[in-house]
């Protein structure tokens, strides 16, 4: 079911943007200089049992080195680091942006370019509840090579903020900075969990990163567990082979994300804040934005209906669900962003488990 479901998403979203593609490339282009290239939708990084919230740190004096992919080439970069969900100040002491080598944990020792702040600054520190970018980097991108950025945490870090899909860190078990140092292969351990057979890759504080790219502009897939996935990545790979080179494209998905309400049950945090709460953060204010593919409702309808959520969150009415998207669309009425909603993947025959027993059966009123 979950292959049927993933392939269906991507049939739906390559369908749909034959037709944007087409006419985007017959239209005048709008002009855009700073894009979206890649991204993970942050969420609180705690789990509540037994009335506490539980959550990991980054030991002190140590450096955590991620991996990801790039969607669209650019000549300068810069990199969007957050604490939303943070009870007080955290800092960075060092970052630094390289392509990455014949492995992950490898990069090109040549390319290692040191990331600044506030106009030059090595180490940032992000106030509570905030977001940070860095300063314009001079760094080459080239579309779908991946680049690592690895950052330095002097001191004992909570991970208040993360993200779990769209890339790859590693922490370097040996203790020290080594933002510059090209191998970390033999002292790294790879920050990911498994729950419920879903493996996560926890992402420390790093949310997004832009590129600089004149004529260009990006799509945003914004949703739930249907569009954490390789869409993104396949949808640019379709693009740069058909020599279509301006269009990057951001992963914006969360899984078990709503369009209606926040996280709920044991693992609620993970779930994050609501989609309409969200949507601004996540999709609509990222540079560069043209089209924002839709793919939320269906956990609004199955969560409620969960054994393990029994009694913690109303029945939706499809009234309003409905509402939900009025109010999406809303937010963006008086800009030039377009939204594309997506069929909501059918959920007869789908069964899920939770703690080793069924935890969601197919009702009719679902």
């Amino acid at each position: 079911m979950k292959r049927i479901t993933k392939f269906i998403s991507l049939m739906l979203c390559l369908v749909l943007l034959t037709g944007i593609f087409s006419a985007s490339l017959s239209a005048s282009a709008a002009v855009y200089n700073w894009v979206g290239c890649w991204g993970t939708s942050a969420i609180d990084s705690g789990i509540t049992i037994g009335g506490n919230n539980l959550k990991d740190i980054i030991p002190a004096n140590s450096t955590v080195r991620t991996v990801m992919v790039p969607t669209i080439s650019g000549t300068k970069v810069r990199l969007k680091f957050s604490n939303l969900f943070g009870d007080g100040p955290i800092t960075i002491n060092e970052t630094t942006i390289a392509q990455t080598g014949s492995s992950d944990d490898l990069v090109v020792e040549s390319t290692i370019t040191q990331v600044t702040f506030n106009g030059g600054q090595k180490s940032v520190t992000i106030a509570a509840g905030s977001e940070v970018y860095s300063d314009e980097i001079t760094f080459k991108t080239t579309a779908l090579k991946k680049v690592s950025v690895s950052t330095y945490f002097k001191k004992t870090t909570t991970m208040y903020t993360i993200g779990l899909y769209g890339a790859i860190s590693y922490l370097c078990s040996a203790l020290g900075n080594k933002t510059h140092s090209e191998d970390v292969s033999r002292v790294a351990t790879k920050l990911d969990f498994t729950s419920n057979t879903i493996t996560y890759h926890t992402i420390p504080f790093l949310t997004r990163m832009d590129v600089y790219a004149p004529d260009a502009y990006c799509v945003v897939l914004l949703g739930d567990s249907t569009f954490t996935n390789e869409i993104s990545l396949m949808l640019a790979d379709k693009c740069q082979k058909n020599g279509i080179k301006n269009i990057g494209f951001v992963m914006s998905g969360i899984i078990g994300n709503k369009l209606l309400s926040d996280d709920s049950g044991l693992l609620g945090t993970i779930y994050g804040v609501s989609l309409l709460d969200r949507a601004k953060r996540d999709a609509f204010n990222i540079p560069g934005v043209k089209y924002v593919l839709v793919k939320i409702g269906i956990n609004d309808v199955l969560h409620p209906m969960l054994k393990s959520n029994e009694g913690k969150l109303p029945m939706m009415t499809p009234e309003q669900v409905i509402e939900g998207y009025k109010q999406l669309s809303q937010q963006v009425k008086d800009t030039d962003i377009k939204l594309y909603l997506c069929t909501r993947t059918a959920y007869k025959g789908y069964e899920r488990n939770f703690m080793g027993s069924a935890d969601l059966e197919w009702r009719q009123e679902g």
